[in-house]
């Protein structure tokens, strides 16, 4: 993954 995606991957888990 890209920095981006990460980082995209962990607001979605923190909103999840």
């Amino acid at each position: 993954l890209t920095a981006h995606q990460r980082k995209v991957g962990a607001d979605i888990g923190e909103i999840a």
